[in-house]
């Protein structure tokens, strides 16, 4: 599994800030690139076939053969295949996968107190999301079309990487932090 380690050294934040370009990283797993693993999944595809097809291990000659068939083919998501993709449909295919640009707000202000998603491993169970028990404090509010946040530990210790709201709850009883987790026994008659 992949952290996105390999893009936070400082040759690589260097030249982002020289391009200009603002770097975050998230650190939950459960924010996906999922255009581009479905690409890469693609491609796995079409090499297995070839694997196959040919009784050998041999791809290195027939990759461009493989991203040319995907390039020619057409894709629902995007409504055309990728080869007919020009700077004249560019923002309608953008439209169809992302809708429209508008500005979403941002659901949290700084103070405010919440828990975070628990990283799900490959062998999570369960289907209810899993939260933290520790209550983080939102201490920046960075506005994007999707707005990111920046949050610390109730100490005032800056956590490292963004938050999206989808990986968010509020938690408004900061002042009552302990929770009972089982009764053991209850007290009849004033005995135990």
């Amino acid at each position: 599994m992949c952290d996105g380690t390999e893009f936070m050294g400082k040759t690589f934040r260097d030249l982002v800030r020289d391009l200009g370009i603002v770097h975050a990283n998230p650190k939950n797993t459960n924010v996906k690139a999922c255009y581009a693993e479905n690409a890469i999944m693609r491609i796995k595809i079409r090499l297995e076939k070839l694997f196959t097809l040919s009784g050998g291990y041999s791809w290195v000659p027939e990759l461009q053969t493989v991203i040319d068939g995907l390039n020619a083919t057409y894709m629902n998501s995007i409504g055309t295949s990728p080869e007919k993709v020009t700077w004249k449909n560019a923002q309608r295919i953008w439209n169809r996968l992302y809708g429209t640009l508008k500005s979403r707000v941002a659901s949290y202000k700084v103070g405010d107190t919440v828990r975070v998603l628990i990283e799900n491993t490959p062998l999570s169970k369960g289907t209810r999301a899993k939260w933290t028990e520790e209550v983080f404090k939102v201490i920046k509010v960075v506005e994007y079309d999707i707005p990111v946040y920046i949050l610390s530990d109730l100490r005032g210790s800056e956590l490292d990487g963004i938050w999206y709201e989808e990986e968010m709850i509020p938690y408004t009883n900061v002042n009552n932090s302990t929770e009972i987790d089982k009764v053991i026994r209850r007290k009849r008659n004033g005995f135990h």
